[in-house]
């Protein structure tokens, strides 16, 4: 392992040409041998330049629809452009590589060769969204400003990870090997479900249960199970538990806005985070609660919608990054 990263040292200390075909291969995720891989590794590593021109064959690939992968797409306000999101990220390498790539960190890992100990962190930013499959088949469907963590040793018989933001999960049946979740707020336990999961510091804590069985485990040992079709969410340091409507899974897992109950100020900071922008929101709206489901569109078209509801007044700066929502 050491010669090999030493190999790829040595490739980043020089002038890299990179073959369009090899680079294209890499991009579509076609077989590649170890040394192939290290090139391209390498090149992307050699400069800003070959980041910035990776990233825009990678985009120009995957908007033509060539890469056969999963990906998402969002209109940034501020442009008419849409960028594609990262695609999903697969977990079947053989070196440890770290590379930035468009503002998101991604760490390409490679199982048993990583050292003992060492978490793999997987991070989503503002405005984006993403998928990933886990080595035990689970599924996760990453919102934006979402982090996940795991060992170099997770497989099917240790599934435990570590978790701050809001992500769907498909986790693998195991019953024998229970999966494992754990963030600020306690430690979500689960054998093979679908659910939803909000576990931002700056915002209640909620999980919505789809199928399947779920336990949470407070730090202070509080606890509780929920069923299909439940919500839990803490106040006050008490987990309440409510029944809900049957929801399809499908609202989450394709970036759907689902709100039950919700105040606006919660709300604020979803769409903060979902369409990367600051809002100043006006306090005597702060309170205000919506329920419903908003299909993924446009800011401004969310805005709308929302002023059906309760009627608002809203100003972008100039840049579109700030947004000021004010009661009428």
């Amino acid at each position: 392992m050491l010669g090999f990263l030493k190999f790829i040292r040595l490739y980043i200390q020089k002038e890299v040409e990179m073959d369009l075909k090899l680079l294209h291969r890499y991009i579509t995720g076609e077989p590649m041998n170890t040394e192939d891989k290290a090139k391209v590794l390498a090149w992307i590593q050699a400069s800003e330049e070959n980041k910035k021109e990776y990233t825009e064959l990678k985009n120009t690939w995957e908007l033509s629809g060539m890469v056969s992968i999963e990906s998402k797409s969002i209109a940034k306000q501020n442009t008419n452009k849409t960028f594609s999101i990262k695609p999903l990220l697969r977990y079947a390498a053989v070196l440890v590589v770290a590379f930035f790539l468009g503002g998101a960190s991604m760490y390409y890992l490679f199982g048993d060769e990583q050292p003992e100990g060492q978490l793999t962190t997987i991070e989503v930013p503002a405005g984006e969204r993403s998928v990933l499959t886990l080595a035990d088949g689970t599924k996760v469907w990453l919102s934006a400003e979402t982090k996940i963590s795991y060992p170099a040793d997770f497989s099917a018989k240790n599934r435990t990870v570590e978790f701050e933001g809001e992500a769907f999960f498909e986790v693998t049946k195991a019953p024998e090997h229970p999966f494992q979740i754990k963030s600020n707020y306690g430690t979500v336990s689960v054998l093979g479900t679908s659910f939803n999961l909000k576990a931002y510091d700056d915002m209640p804590f909620e999980t919505t249960l789809i199928e399947g069985c779920v336990r949470f485990i407070s730090p202070d040992n509080k606890q509780c199970t929920l069923k299909p079709n439940q919500k839990l969410t803490i106040n006050g340091g008490e987990l309440v538990v409510n029944e809900i409507q049957k929801i399809k899974s499908e609202v989450w897992k394709s970036g759907n806005l689902y709100f039950d109950n919700e105040n606006f100020l919660s709300i604020a900071k979803l769409l903060e985070r979902q369409y990367d922008v600051s809002i100043d929101l006006d306090p005597k709206l702060n309170d205000v609660r919506f329920s419903g489901q908003i299909y993924k569109t446009s800011l401004p078209e969310v805005l709308e919608i929302i002023d059906k509801t309760e009627p608002i007044r809203y100003i972008f700066s100039t840049n579109h990054k700030t947004l000021t929502i004010m009661s009428q």
